[in-house]
């Protein structure tokens, strides 16, 4: 979304670069309006188990109003902590960012140091995740002020491991279902368990439709 003066702004042009972080590389392209401010880019060539930092520039707007940032984390198999610094509203590139990664459920230091630069104003750190922990991260930037520091939370995945249908459908509300859309179980960190209805007999389902057309109930 982007906005003006504090109003959604239509009528842009943005484009939006996205970055592979396991590599550095980006793929740029333009955005289409959707609406009310917002605008869209269909990612058709996603890969589910990689983290692609994505930048949504449009040059119609100033400072603080001219980007949007944001990050599609992977399905499963997380490797990287993931920052974005700007300075006066824009990307900052060429900083020296120190990073402390916290394990919060043990409430243990992790590792700290240098963050690697990615480009655009992103930098990584590459670390082993237990995906059974929530992890807490803040790096200095040398800058001053508000722009000062970077944090942020990572949390378990919904899912770990490759996932596999059904659990694709509605892995992100956790939520599993079997056929006909009923509701089976929950989904939790490893995978799920699904109650599968037994099929009726074929001598059952005849009696129902002998049923059914002598007395239109069932």
């Amino acid at each position: 979304m982007f906005t003006e003066n504090g109003n959604y702004k239509t009528g842009l042009t943005p484009s939006v670069r996205i970055i592979d972080a396991a590599d550095n590389s980006f793929n740029e392209a333009s955005m289409v309006e959707v609406g009310a401010g917002f605008y869209e880019y269909d990612f058709t060539t996603r890969a589910v188990d990689k983290t692609y930092p994505f930048i949504c520039d449009t040059p119609d707007l100033d400072y603080d109003e001219k980007n949007a940032v944001g990050l599609i984390e992977p399905e499963y198999g997380r490797d990287y902590c993931v920052c974005y610094v700007s300075e006066v509203g824009l990307p900052k590139t060429g900083l020296t960012v120190f990073l402390s990664l916290y394990n919060l459920t043990d409430i243990v230091l992790v590792s700290s140091g240098n963050m690697d630069e990615i480009g655009f104003g992103f930098y990584k750190y590459a670390f082993p995740w237990d995906r059974s922990k929530v992890y807490g991260f803040v790096g200095d930037t040398g800058l001053t002020g508000d722009e000062s520091w970077i944090y942020g939370i990572i949390e378990p995945p919904l899912a770990s491991g490759v996932i596999t249908y059904p659990m694709e459908r509605d892995v992100r509300r956790k939520v599993a279902y079997g056929p006909n859309g009923s509701r089976r179980g929950l989904l939790r960190p490893g995978g799920g368990s699904f109650n599968m209805p037994k099929k009726r007999d074929d001598e059952e389902v005849m009696k129902l439709i002998k049923t059914f057309m002598e007395t239109g109930l069932l």
